[in-house]
């Protein structure tokens, strides 16, 4: 009976910590809303259809950011920019940016990634994002869509 108690506690506290009883986050604010203002800057959930999400998404990347488009698959949920090729202080750079659409039955989640290699001594080497881009693409398109 003790053991079965113990297991009981145990599997609800894990279960309340992964966010399935209960959020931490604003008064009024939704598990999505909370994810979106704790998460790594990437990703963004936005309570409007798959396809006007899509839309904006992709206009913005290549009306406002300039990006063109080389990839894009709105049945898969997935798209890619050219890649650009620069010279940022004295070191030959090349990035593009790449995003993932899912629809979970109430929101529509975009996920960004910007993908960036310097060169050094004839080897390209890849460069953690910081996710400034991606924050900025993603509040852009929030404005757009009144999220």
């Amino acid at each position: 009976m003790k053991t079965t108690l113990a297991n009981l506690v145990v599997c609800l506290t894990l279960l309340a910590l992964s966010g399935g009883l209960w959020h931490c986050g604003p008064k009024g604010s939704s598990p999505s809303q909370t994810k979106d203002a704790l998460g790594p800057g990437n990703i963004r959930s936005f309570a409007v259809p798959y396809a006007k999400v899509w839309e904006t998404v992709l206009e913005t990347i290549k009306y406002d950011f300039l990006f063109e488009i080389e990839v894009e698959d709105q049945r898969k949920g997935y798209f890619s920019t050219a890649l650009v090729r620069d010279f940022v202080n004295n070191r030959k750079i090349k990035y593009r940016i790449s995003g993932t659409f899912s629809f979970d039955g109430q929101t529509t989640i975009v996920k960004l990634y910007k993908h960036e290699e310097f060169e050094e001594d004839g080897y390209w080497n890849a460069v953690a994002s910081n996710n400034q881009t991606e924050k900025e693409i993603l509040n852009k398109v929030a404005a757009r869509l009144g999220s």
